[in-house]
């Protein structure tokens, strides 16, 4: 690993962190010369809030159509779905008018399913509680009672209606319980009775399961309102499904806007590695770690620039810490996997590869010591690796295994 630094002309840091990123080949660190660091500019602040809209926008588009659309990628459910682009295709993703026409049509099938299911949840309560109440031939308006007579509606359990009717006769006579019938778990009553003995009816209720009911919304009778709350539930059903399929014939921009999420991410990425630079009023200083078989390679990212940047490599100091990179023979590397599972090594210290893999053939091969398991491990390591579009990580499982 060695040391790199590099010195570009301020105007043209946009296009160096640019070249940095497509090639990946330098690890930033933060760099302070004389307390000397670099904030970002009014600019690039505008430029993170304006990404920050365009990744809120992706991110909505991505996660709405991700209900809706189906995966055609083999086992999609164990395994992440993935979107193969080229570098060209990738530096071209942007927020278009395309774009910004499918997140409005995708937030206005969201607002609208909302507000469907809010709807949806507030008719299914009413049904719930009307039912009860189906047999009762009188106007819900009406629920009011008299100049002297106090009328009001609730539920009780069925199992202590008996008990609690008794309950109400003890305490007072002038009241009179009608039985509605009963739906489900409650049993619906009607009590009437004379204001005089309105504030003891209510009291010995209020030691009882009585629950009270009113339909403030209501004014016809019961099983008529509760038809025509049904019938709008079953419309609501029907504009739920029309959205529903509406939502499924934009899911295939479901990849664009995946790809293009993570496109804005990295460009984010890029405005906010400004402030890792340390800066004068014309030039920026950056410093990090490059591996030295790709020196050349962050050589030819950087020549379109080369004019404007001062670029060089130093072996690290002692007292540098570099980060670690393993390199070993093409056989030893799928055991490299072993290697991260417990942590990488400190820079110069042994790297414990070749010792992993000679205990890990041995162990793995006392605790299977089948030559059916081995065989039937071998061809799912090779079917995973050739036929199912995996990360990186796991094809290199697949070929240690």
């Amino acid at each position: 690993m060695l040391k790199a630094s590099l010195i570009a002309y301020e105007p043209q840091i946009d296009q160096l962190v640019e070249a940095l990123q497509f090639a990946g080949a330098l690890q930033i660190e933060v760099t302070e010369i004389d307390g000397l660091s670099r904030a970002l500019t009014d600019s690039d602040m505008a430029r993170l809030r304006e990404l920050d809209g365009q990744i809120a926008h992706a991110a909505f588009v991505v996660d709405f159509l991700s209900r809706y659309r189906k995966s055609t990628a083999k086992f999609s459910a164990f395994i992440s779905e993935k979107f193969h682009l080229s570098e060209s295709e990738y530096r071209a993703l942007a927020p278009d008018d395309d774009f910004d026409s499918v997140y409005r049509e995708c937030e206005d099938i969201s607002d609208k399913l909302a507000s469907l299911e809010r709807e949806r949840a507030r008719l299914e309560q009413v049904v719930h509680d009307l039912r009860p109440w189906r047999a009762l031939r009188l106007e819900i308006s009406r629920w009011r009672g008299t100049e002297h007579v106090a009328l009001f509606t609730g539920t009780v359990p069925p199992l202590r209606s008996e008990e609690i009717r008794q309950m109400l006769r003890e305490a007072v006579r002038e009241m009179s319980v009608q039985e509605v019938g009963p739906a489900g778990d409650r049993e619906a009553w009607v009590v009437m009775a004379h204001k005089c003995v309105l504030s003891e009816v209510r009291a010995t209720l209020a030691l009882t399961e009585f629950c009270e009911v009113s339909f403030p919304d209501l004014s016809g009778f019961p099983a008529d309102e509760l038809e025509v709350t049904e019938e709008r539930l079953g419309r609501i059903a029907l504009e739920h499904d029309e959205l529903a399929e509406r939502a499924k014939g934009l899911a295939p921009h479901y990849a664009k806007a995946f790809a293009l999420r993570h496109a804005l991410l990295s460009r984010r990425d890029a405005v906010e590695a400004k402030e890792q630079m340390a800066s004068s009023e014309r030039a920026v200083v950056m410093r990090g770690w490059v591996p030295e078989a790709r020196v050349p390679e962050l050589t030819e990212a950087l020549e379109p620039i080369s004019a404007n940047v001062d670029f060089g490599v130093t072996p690290p100091s002692p007292d540098d810490d570099p980060p670690v990179e393993l390199d070993n023979p093409w056989w030893l590397r799928p055991f490299e996997v072993l290697t991260d599972l417990y942590g990488r090594p400190r820079y110069g210290d042994l790297d414990p590869t070749p010792l992993l893999a000679g205990f890990f053939f041995l162990f793995f091969g006392m605790c299977i010591g089948d030559a059916g398991y081995g065989l039937v491990l071998m061809v799912a390591a090779w079917y995973i690796k050739r036929h199912l579009d995996v990360a990186a990580g796991v094809r290199r499982f697949m070929d240690l295994l």
